[in-house]
């Protein structure tokens, strides 16, 4: 299986390049892509600069060019619960657009037509992701 890791900046994506240590680096479709292998899985890792047109072209070439099954999106982010820590992880169990609006039309806010309002998070990658936080002795 090969895993997609992305960050929106280089700064969230040079920890992980650190830690892998030998890489190639392939220039394509205006990115770098950094391909690895660690502990026996395949890895290919990039920043995608920010917002979501650039995340969805880079995480699109993750998967149509070097044939990623899995994708993680590595990052950093601001909360408003201050209960939350510097390293806790804030792990997604589903996604939606929160930008998208056609109630007008009688649907309720961020569906996607022909879709759904809510995009389900991988399983095991959800349960991967908790068990290496506690591992590390960080909060999920």
């Amino acid at each position: 299986m090969k895993i997609a890791i992305m960050g929106a900046m280089p700064e969230e994506i040079a920890p992980i390049l650190k830690k892998i240590e030998n890489y190639t680096t392939t220039e394509y479709a205006k990115n770098t892509y950094y391909e690895a292998t660690y502990k026996g899985v395949e890895l290919v890792i990039a920043y995608s600069k920010i917002g979501k047109v650039f995340s969805t072209l880079t995480a699109s070439t993750m998967i149509q060019h070097f044939g990623a099954q899995k994708l993680l999106f590595s990052g950093v982010a601001g909360a408003v619960n201050s209960s939350l820590k510097v390293g806790d992880l804030v792990v997604a169990n589903k996604l939606s657009q929160h930008d998208l609006d056609i109630t007008a039309f009688g649907h309720p806010y961020g569906y996607v037509p022909e879709g759904s309002v809510f995009v389900e998070a991988d399983k095991f990658l959800l349960d991967l992701s908790k068990k290496v936080v506690n591992e590390m002795g960080n909060n999920v």
